[in-house]
Protein backbone atom coordinates (compact mmCIF):
# COMPACT_ATOMS: atom_id res chain seq x y z
CA UNK A 1 0.00 0.00 0.00
CA UNK A 2 3.03 2.19 -0.15
CA UNK A 3 3.81 5.24 -2.48
CA UNK A 4 6.63 6.69 -3.51
CA UNK A 5 7.08 10.51 -2.27
CA UNK A 6 7.35 11.78 -5.69
CA UNK A 7 3.75 9.97 -6.70
CA UNK A 8 2.75 11.41 -3.76
CA UNK A 9 4.01 14.61 -4.35
CA UNK A 10 2.66 14.57 -8.18
CA UNK A 11 -0.58 14.07 -7.16
CA UNK A 12 -0.51 16.92 -4.61
CA UNK A 13 0.79 19.04 -7.83
CA UNK A 14 -2.17 18.03 -9.80
CA UNK A 15 -4.95 18.69 -7.31
CA UNK A 16 -3.97 22.12 -7.02
CA UNK A 17 -6.79 24.10 -8.28
CA UNK A 18 -9.22 22.21 -5.88
CA UNK A 19 -9.71 24.50 -2.81
CA UNK A 20 -8.45 23.09 0.04
CA UNK A 21 -7.02 19.88 -0.80
CA UNK A 22 -4.77 17.85 1.45
CA UNK A 23 -2.75 14.51 1.69
CA UNK A 24 -2.34 13.08 4.85
CA UNK A 25 -0.11 9.44 5.21
CA UNK A 26 -2.68 6.88 6.75
CA UNK A 27 -2.92 2.79 6.92
CA UNK A 28 0.60 3.11 4.70
CA UNK A 29 -1.21 4.68 2.16
CA UNK A 30 -2.19 8.56 2.13
CA UNK A 31 -6.13 10.34 2.02
CA UNK A 32 -6.79 13.22 -0.10
CA UNK A 33 -9.09 15.51 1.85
CA UNK A 34 -10.76 18.49 1.10
CA UNK A 35 -12.85 20.16 4.57
CA UNK A 36 -11.93 17.11 6.34
CA UNK A 37 -13.97 14.70 3.91
CA UNK A 38 -11.66 12.20 2.22
CA UNK A 39 -12.60 11.80 -1.30
CA UNK A 40 -9.73 10.22 -2.86
CA UNK A 41 -6.78 7.92 -2.06
CA UNK A 42 -3.32 6.93 -2.88
CA UNK A 43 -1.64 3.64 -2.33
CA UNK A 44 0.70 2.01 -4.62
CA UNK A 45 1.81 4.81 -6.87
CA UNK A 46 -1.90 4.62 -7.68
CA UNK A 47 -4.58 7.32 -7.15
CA UNK A 48 -8.27 6.52 -6.71
CA UNK A 49 -11.13 8.71 -6.80
CA UNK A 50 -14.09 8.27 -4.74
CA UNK A 51 -17.50 7.18 -7.30
CA UNK A 52 -20.53 6.02 -6.17
CA UNK A 53 -23.22 4.73 -7.86
CA UNK A 54 -23.91 5.55 -11.39
CA UNK A 55 -20.54 7.11 -11.64
CA UNK A 56 -18.85 4.17 -9.93
CA UNK A 57 -20.71 1.88 -12.61
CA UNK A 58 -19.21 3.79 -15.97
CA UNK A 59 -15.66 3.88 -14.55
CA UNK A 60 -15.91 0.44 -13.82
CA UNK A 61 -17.11 -0.48 -17.61
CA UNK A 62 -14.44 2.00 -19.13
CA UNK A 63 -12.21 -0.94 -17.00
CA UNK A 64 -11.38 1.06 -13.70
CA UNK A 65 -10.37 -1.04 -11.03
CA UNK A 66 -11.53 -0.78 -7.67
CA UNK A 67 -9.54 -0.34 -5.17
CA UNK A 68 -9.81 -3.81 -2.79
CA UNK A 69 -7.37 -3.76 -0.18
CA UNK A 70 -6.25 -7.25 1.73
CA UNK A 71 -8.04 -7.01 5.08
CA UNK A 72 -6.91 -10.07 6.97
CA UNK A 73 -6.47 -12.57 3.97
CA UNK A 74 -10.18 -10.56 2.52
CA UNK A 75 -10.25 -8.28 -0.31
CA UNK A 76 -12.99 -6.00 0.27
CA UNK A 77 -14.35 -3.53 -2.09
CA UNK A 78 -14.58 -0.07 -1.53
CA UNK A 79 -15.98 2.79 -2.95
CA UNK A 80 -13.23 4.19 -5.21
CA UNK A 81 -12.04 3.21 -8.71
CA UNK A 82 -8.11 4.00 -10.15
CA UNK A 83 -8.10 6.93 -11.96
CA UNK A 84 -7.52 6.53 -15.83
CA UNK A 85 -3.40 6.91 -17.01
CA UNK A 86 -4.65 10.35 -18.88
CA UNK A 87 -6.21 12.09 -16.10
CA UNK A 88 -2.07 11.63 -14.44
CA UNK A 89 -0.89 13.93 -17.13
CA UNK A 90 -3.51 16.07 -17.53
CA UNK A 91 -4.16 18.25 -14.30
CA UNK A 92 -7.89 19.53 -15.89
CA UNK A 93 -9.04 16.40 -15.71
CA UNK A 94 -7.71 15.38 -12.67
CA UNK A 95 -9.24 18.21 -10.72
CA UNK A 96 -12.41 17.71 -12.57
CA UNK A 97 -12.59 14.02 -11.51
CA UNK A 98 -11.72 15.46 -8.12
CA UNK A 99 -14.56 17.54 -7.98
CA UNK A 100 -17.31 14.81 -8.97
CA UNK A 101 -15.58 12.70 -6.47
CA UNK A 102 -15.80 15.33 -3.75
CA UNK A 103 -19.36 15.76 -4.31
CA UNK A 104 -19.96 11.91 -4.24
CA UNK A 105 -18.18 11.84 -0.81
CA UNK A 106 -20.41 14.89 0.66
CA UNK A 107 -23.24 13.49 -0.98
CA UNK A 108 -22.28 10.09 1.13
CA UNK A 109 -21.40 12.15 4.08
CA UNK A 110 -25.16 14.24 4.25
CA UNK A 111 -27.21 11.03 4.49
CA UNK A 112 -25.23 9.72 7.68
CA UNK A 113 -26.29 11.27 11.23
CA UNK A 114 -25.03 14.50 12.87
CA UNK A 115 -22.79 12.53 15.36
CA UNK A 116 -21.94 9.85 12.67
CA UNK A 117 -20.18 13.19 10.77
CA UNK A 118 -16.29 12.86 10.58
CA UNK A 119 -16.25 16.61 8.81
CA UNK A 120 -17.37 20.34 9.66
CA UNK A 121 -18.71 21.62 5.97
CA UNK A 122 -16.98 24.64 4.89
CA UNK A 123 -18.87 27.68 5.30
Amino acid sequence: MRSSKEFVAHVKDLLEEVPRVRVRAMFGGHGVFRDGLMFALVSDDQLYFRADGARGEALRLKGSAQFQPDMRGRKMSMPYYRAPDVALDDPDLACSLAKESFADALSTDQTKPKSKRKHKPAL
